[in-house]
């Protein structure tokens, strides 16, 4: 007979997911330096290319966000300018609050961030800023 270990791995979970186009650099900065300027969700059909890119946004329930970029959004130069050296660069705290669903809203902190390359992505899981989300749930 043999016995199986109940292992209680413990993996996030996802609240919240959503298509985004995502711009970078700062919001002080007229979205110049390093960072996330501007996470814009994607309803409908409708996706602006100038100066953003798509991504995946997952928010998950152990105060991380995950954002998933696909590869062929993403242009040679912003390849060497914010991922070529695996990191990517937040300078200054990132605010999202959506319009249309109140409820969604989390800060991302600065700092620097692993990215991860897959086949067609590249994922970056940000630290988010538990104080905002406890008065902001």
């Amino acid at each position: 007979m043999v016995q199986v270990n109940n292992l209680n791995l413990k993996y996030p979970k996802i609240k919240n997911q959503f298509l985004a186009a995502i711009e970078f650099g700062m919001p002080s900065k007229q979205c110049k330096n390093f960072g996330i300027c501007t996470i814009a969700p994607i309803r409908g059909m409708v996706f602006s290319k100038k100066k953003k890119r798509k991504a995946i946004v997952t928010l998950l329930d152990n105060d991380h966000l995950e954002i998933s970029f696909t590869k062929t959004s993403i242009s040679i130069k912003d390849y060497q300018k914010f991922l070529a050296n695996k990191n990517f660069l937040v300078e200054e705290a990132y605010t999202f609050k959506d319009k249309e669903n109140q409820a969604l809203s989390f800060r991302i902190l600065p700092g620097s961030y692993f990215i991860n390359e897959q086949a067609s992505l590249f994922s970056i899981t940000f630290q988010l800023d538990k104080a905002y989300l406890s008065t902001n749930p």
